[in-house]
């Protein structure tokens, strides 16, 4: 997600194509992929930090970008499954 921001898509089109598409490919945008009521809560929090960050592709170019993508909270079927050292909850 973060390689995508790099490249300059805006963080609301970053979200939708790592949730929205996908679920949409699979045909279940109704289940996943979505914050709709009876759609399971699935939910990460990210906390976007602009710090030095190297970026690397399948062919092992990199780059330097200046945005990284922290999750905070993964919350799965509605409860908490992870939370980043140092937060509250």
């Amino acid at each position: 997600m973060a390689k995508f921001l790099h490249l300059g898509m805006s963080l609301r089109d970053v979200i939708a194509a790592s949730t929205l598409a996908p679920a949409k490919a699979l045909g279940r945008d109704a289940e996943i992929g979505t914050l709709r009521p009876g759609a399971c809560a699935d939910v990460t929090v990210f906390r976007v930090r602009e710090a030095p960050v190297e970026h690397s592709d399948a062919a092992g170019c990199t780059e330097q970008a200046a945005v990284l993508l922290e999750p905070v909270y993964t919350i799965r079927a509605g409860r908490l499954a992870h939370a980043a050292r140092g937060t509250l909850f």
